[in-house]
């Protein structure tokens, strides 16, 4: 479970990828906020990035994805049956 400071934590970095405020980060937008960071990303990075984040496959990383996603990394493999019903979920 994420605490509410970790939460506004993330809901802020997600920002700065999505400075526009769309409501989802693309693979441009990843690339520009990684270039902003002084970084040079290869295409291998952005489709790693991508596919990562991406969990319904449309080309939009959500901040619902984001987050399970990072919950995902925290938890470990030991809670896939219950980020599967999360990913559905998103899917829908």
């Amino acid at each position: 479970m994420l605490t509410s400071f970790a939460f506004e934590a993330y809901k802020e970095s997600y920002q700065f990828f999505d400075p526009a405020g769309k409501g989802y980060i693309t693979r441009e937008d990843f690339a520009d906020a990684i270039k902003r960071m002084g970084q040079a990303p290869t295409e291998e990075e952005l489709d790693d990035l991508c596919k990562e984040y991406d969990a319904t496959g449309d080309g939009k990383v959500t901040f619902e994805e984001l987050l399970v996603a990072v919950i995902r990394r925290k938890e470990g493999p030991q809670k896939l049956p219950e980020r599967r019903r999360v990913n559905q979920g998103l899917r829908k």
